[in-house]
């Protein structure tokens, strides 16, 4: 496949306008997370920052991201607090420095709280990205 890989920071501009392929813009617009658990995840966002390890070349990735942005702008969640790593298929950032915790499989969604990861949401979600988040920010709920 002879797509270009993003490496080390991404933007959201820089998915959007992937030249390869037009994949982010129809999964976002197509993603409905659930009104209600969207609802809850407004409550706990506010001490929370996200980093994303991803390739723009994985096809679990191109499903999950922009689902996770869809979600991200419905909690209207601030992009300061998002970070976005492009990885290759060793799931290495080639001459970039940026700290690589334990990644295996991608994408890899980090939650940190106060600069410590609480969680993660590795490749697909249990149940849906904003249950799975939404379970890591109140770990003992009733789903």
């Amino acid at each position: 496949m002879g797509t270009k890989m993003f490496l080390g920071k991404i933007s959201r501009h820089d998915l959007q306008a992937d030249p390869d392929a037009n994949w982010f813009i129809p999964t976002y617009r197509d993603y409905t997370p659930d009104a209600a658990t969207v609802t809850l995840l407004q409550q706990y966002i506010h001490t929370i920052q996200i980093v994303i390890y991803m390739g723009n070349w994985c096809q679990d990735c191109r499903e999950q991201v922009p689902a996770f942005y869809k979600i991200l702008d419905g909690i209207s969640f601030e992009e300061g607090k998002l970070l976005v790593v492009g990885m290759d298929r060793d799931k290495n950032i080639p001459g970039k420095e940026i700290p690589l915790p334990d990644i295996q499989r991608i994408p890899t969604f980090i939650v940190l709280q106060q600069g410590k990861e609480i969680g993660r949401i590795v490749e697909k979600p249990v149940i849906s990205l904003e249950n799975d988040l939404l379970n890591i920010l109140v770990p003992n709920r009733m789903v």
